[in-house]
């Protein structure tokens, strides 16, 4: 015993220990480098190492596949995952560095030996005599690279490969340059690293496979399946042929069940179902095993026969308890063969079911309204199409090839639905206008009650986990000729809630069901919609909340004439130039002219039916539209292209003669020259009255005159009346009417060359910004409720979400915002109405107000500045309402 306890061996290690506690790197001798190499592998790269196992077993539990999409090869490529091993790769990052800062031996051995022979030389050469450095950049290399830092990464990994060109270690750091290259988006770089790696004819064949591997990653990043297979098959049996590869079945399933997507892909659908039932083979998890299944019975040939021994398959799977998240998957799948077997109808019930059963999938639910979508298109039924287009774009998931040209067809689909169901409000809306106040209140509510019948029937059904946007094929649009009454009243419509319920959720997003849901951001919505207070004050379930939108004036009706000719004419354009379908735009055209003769759109709808019939290759139809043009509108810019088929064209080569003539009429009023640049400007009108820039010109000919030695008051009042007249759309239509104002009011200032105070200007590149009318009180009006009662005059006689109507503070004071307008012109005129209006409004009977019109960017200074008279000396200069 006792020589067991001090034999030589001991005392030899006890003696190596205590020689060893005292070593340091900056002596480099056998005894200092047994030391560090010993520490550095058994402590600090030991723990790193399995710091870094530790984060990528986090990695791998926290990756979700979308499996809609071709799978990546490696689970790096999301943030989410990234972010699960985050702290174990700081762990890793700290390890590396400790080691290299403690362990790292860079001076050269103090040797007496007098022989050099190459083996020490080749010793005395190294820049590292600790063998585990190399390996700790590699490390640290990797935690970089799985934290997102690719530069970093590189730049351990690289510096590796330069200063370790002789350790195995450089092989693995080149493979992990092409990665992060890669992972970075330089493929041109990854394909170059590649590259340069197959050149290398020291490079390990081992590591071949992951090459083969990276190329197949690259490959597969640029969608190339093609390119893609070969260097999959090759990774795969380079895989196969290893032996003791940790998690090798686990690896091999998932290259296999990209491989099998490849092939699907690519065609190849027996390829691809062969491959899956390897995937299956190997055992996989369960998510994968269950993709392999559905994309197996996806792959099957149709022509061949054989789908009765799939579906029952997939049967089969849908009564398996360990299938309860994944039945909107296999209900797709047997939608899938249903469709590829020309048996339409099942795959639609399909569809829906797969919609319905798809809860916390968004992925596959984006995909399952995908497919019913483009059957309603096809129908084509528009206003379910759009239903299904719209919530597809919601879930679609990221980088799906489709997205741009999905979200187009809800966008055009939502604005064709949107206009059908406006005519069908408006359309309801005047029937109930037709009715006496007590027949209306009636109506309302038997319609009221209607609604709580119908939502008792909805709660008592036990179908909760069915989407009710997408189970009612009720066509909404109301077909030319339609009118709007008795039960097809736009409020019954089943099918006017989905689409109410999209605008909300486009509008609100996912609100959570509560009181006062409007107002769980108010700071956020503070200057948002004009109609949140007006919307809590009432309910569904009042009378007033419908009979409050029933047109019972003739100011309302004219109102909701025209949003009916603007939504008729909107359902045309889309017809034609989306759908490619004249013949539709044709009915809806010829409806609107045979509802509303005289309506105010009449030009343009007459021209849009020569452009469906010309489309529709009815040249006699063209032509009867073309000869009501020229006969009812012969001064028009259709009739002249009519009569004159190079119309347009001189009418540009004259624009942009004008336009240098304008510079130079302009340039000459400046110069003082008022004469010439009256000549000119009479010239140019007389010679091309039908040019846009002739109000301009008319202006600067009302300036000439108002400069000339001896002035015309007399002309100049009658060029700017004829400006007023004639050209309110004009952007020197407001101009006119402040000159024409201080000539009127016997003003000889500079107010005719439009000079306005420092604060507040009126550029000519500023005539067509947005524009706001201010209401400011004069006293202490309740502004709260000036606002409520302005919205409600908005949507009477504009319409619901024309005007929005908020309340802004100013210093002490709240002031009426409301907005916006297109252009200072359509301002005024708003102005000059309300103005004569405000006072007969109930609740305003007694309030006093400042009107002004202001512009977007004198807004910004006018809240900033706070001067109400300071503005109104602006105001008055160079604005005056008709």
């Amino acid at each position: 015993m006792s020589q067991s306890r001090f034999s030589p061996f001991r005392m030899a290690v006890l003696v190596l220990a205590l020689a060893l506690a005292g070593c340091s790197v900056e002596e480099n001798t056998f005894t200092s480098r047994a030391y560090h190499n010993l520490t550095a592998r058994y402590n600090v790269y030991f723990n790193g190492r399995e710091a870094f196992k530790s984060g990528l077993r986090q990695m791998q539990q926290q990756h979700r596949d979308n499996f809609a999409a071709v799978l990546p090869l490696f689970l790096y490529e999301n943030e989410q995952t990234r972010a699960s091993a985050s702290a174990d790769m700081l762990t890793v990052q700290e390890k590396a560095i400790k080691l290299v800062q403690k362990h790292s031996i860079t001076d050269r051995p103090n040797r007496r030996r007098k022989r050099r022979t190459d083996r020490n030389k080749a010793f005395n050469a190294r820049i590292e005599y600790c063998n585990w450095v190399d390996e700790a950049y590699l490390l640290m290399g990797k935690a970089y690279f799985h934290q997102g830092k690719h530069e970093e990464a590189l730049k351990a990994l690289r510096f590796l490969i330069q200063n370790f060109e002789l350790e195995p270690a450089r092989y693995e750091a080149e493979l992990w340059v092409a990665r992060a290259l890669a992972e970075s988006d330089d493929l041109r770089g990854a394909r170059n690293q590649l590259d340069l790696i197959l050149l290398d004819r020291d490079f390990p064949e081992e590591l071949k496979g992951q090459v083969a591997l990276l190329y197949a990653d690259y490959h597969l990043k640029k969608k190339e399946y093609e390119q893609a297979v070969p260097q999959l098959e090759q990774a795969i049996a380079s895989l196969e042929d290893k032996r003791f590869v940790l998690g090798k079945r686990r690896q091999l399933a998932r290259y296999k069940f990209v491989l099998a997507q490849c092939y699907t892909e690519l065609g190849r659908h027996r390829d691809a179902a062969r491959t899956y039932e390897e995937v299956e083979d190997l055992n996989p998890p369960y998510e994968l095993v269950f993709n392999a299944k559905i994309n197996r019975a996806k792959s099957f040939d149709v022509s061949s026969g054989g789908s009765e021994a799939i579906r029952r398959e997939l049967e089969k799977m849908l009564k398996d308890d360990k299938n309860i998240d994944y039945l909107d998957q296999i209900y797709y799948t047997l939608a899938d063969i249903a469709l590829r077997e020309g048996r339409r109808d099942e795959a639609m019930n399909y569809y829906r079911l797969s919609a319905a059963k798809s809860v916390n999938n968004p992925s596959q639910k984006s995909l399952t309204h995908l497919a019913l979508a483009d059957l309603y298109y096809a129908q084509p039924d528009y206003v379910m199409a759009q239903a299904y287009y719209d919530s597809c774009v919601a879930n679609l998931f990221d980088g799906h090839p489709e997205y741009e040209n999905i979200q187009r067809k809800a966008e055009f689909l939502t604005e064709l639905v949107s206009s059908a169901r406006t005519i069908a409000r408006e359309d309801s809306l005047r029937a109930l206008a037709a009715l006496s106040p007590d027949r209306q209140r009636q109506h309302v509510e038997r319609m009221i009650q209607d609604l709580r019948n119908q939502e008792a029937r909805e709660q008592q059904a036990s179908q909760p986990s069915f989407d009710p946007n997408f189970d009612n094929p009720t066509n909404a649009f109301t077909p030319p000729g339609g009118g709007g009454g008795g039960s097809d009243w736009y409020f019954y419509n089943p099918t006017s809630v989905s689409f109410g319920t999209n605008e909300f959720k486009r509008k609100w997003g996912d609100r959570p069901l509560q009181d006062h849901w409007r107002r769980s951001n108010r700071q956020a919505s503070a200057a948002g919609d004009p109609t949140d207070e007006q919307a809590d004050s009432l309910d569904k379930y009042a009378p007033e909340f419908y009979l409050r939108d029933i047109p019972n004036s003739d100011s309302a009706l004219a109102a909701s004439q025209t949003r009916i000719v603007a939504a008729y004419l909107a359902i045309a354009q889309v017809y034609l130039e989306k759908l490619g379908e004249p013949r539709m735009a044709i009915s809806y055209l010829e409806e609107l002219n045979r509802r509303f003769p005289d309506h105010d759109q009449r030009l343009e709808a007459l021209y849009r039916l020569y452009l469906c019939h010309y489309q529709a290759n009815d040249a006699a139809g063209a032509d009867r539209y073309k000869g009501l043009i020229i006969q009812e509108f012969p001064e028009s810019h259709y009739a002249k292209l009519f009569t004159n088929p190079r119309y347009f064209e001189e009418l540009e080569a004259a624009s942009r003669a004008a336009e240098a003539q304008y510079a130079q009429a302009y340039a000459l009023l400046e110069a003082g020259q008022p004469q010439p640049c009256l000549a000119l400007c009479e010239q140019v009108v007389a010679q091309h009255p039908d040019l846009p820039l002739v109000p301009n010109f008319l202006y600067l000919k009302a300036l000439a005159l108002g400069q000339i030695d001896a002035p015309q008051v007399v002309r100049c009042r009658e060029v700017l009346r004829l400006i007023m007249a004639e050209h309110s759309q004009s952007p020197v239509y407001p101009k006119a009417q402040a000159m024409l104002q201080a000539i009127d009011q016997g003003s000889r200032d500079d107010v005719y060359l439009g000079v306005s105070e420092i604060l507040y200007q009126m550029e000519e590149a500023g005539f067509n910004r947005r524009h706001f009318v201010l209401l400011i009180p004069r006293g202490d009006t309740d502004m709260g409720s000036a606002r409520l009662r302005l919205s409600n005059y908005n949507r009477d006689n504009y319409g619901p979400n024309v005007y929005q109507t908020q309340l802004v503070p100013l210093g002490a004071q709240e002031i009426v915002v409301i907005k916006e307008f297109p252009d200072d012109s359509q301002a005024l005129v708003y102005l000059s109405t309300l103005r004569g209006k405000v006072s007969t409004l109930e609740g305003l009977e007694d309030a006093e107000f400042r009107f002004f019109v202001i512009s977007e960017p004198n807004f910004a200074k006018f809240v900033q500045d706070r001067d109400v008279l300071k503005y109104e000396r602006y105001h008055n200069a160079h604005y005056s309402t008709p």
